[in-house]
């Protein structure tokens, strides 16, 4: 088609492997966030984590229930903006075809 290797690339082979490789990208991604969280209970003890230790210590101030619930809530800020990311990257590559 007359184009060179480079422009072939950028213009046509990257977009279609960005389509395809996205959605199972960012799934890994959600993936290996909730199970650092396992790794951290069953790996380590609960005092020797950092998020498990900023859990214990914002709900000394406050109350006193567990700290794994604040780090689990933790958890769940940090995926839920995540798979919106996910949901609006697959929603946009599904409109593009």
């Amino acid at each position: 088609m007359g184009m060179s290797h480079g422009r072939a690339m950028v213009s046509i082979v990257i977009p279609q492997a960005f389509r395809i490789i996205v959605p199972p990208l960012t799934n890994e991604v959600i993936l290996l966030t909730k199970d650092s969280s396992l790794v951290a209970i069953l790996g380590v003890t609960a005092g020797t984590k950092e998020l498990t230790k900023f859990g214990r210590d914002s709900l000394n101030q406050l109350v006193s229930p567990t700290p794994l619930v604040i780090a689990g809530l933790c958890y769940l800020i940090i995926t839920v903006p995540l798979s919106l990311v996910v949901r609006r990257l697959e929603a946009h590559n599904n409109r593009a075809r």
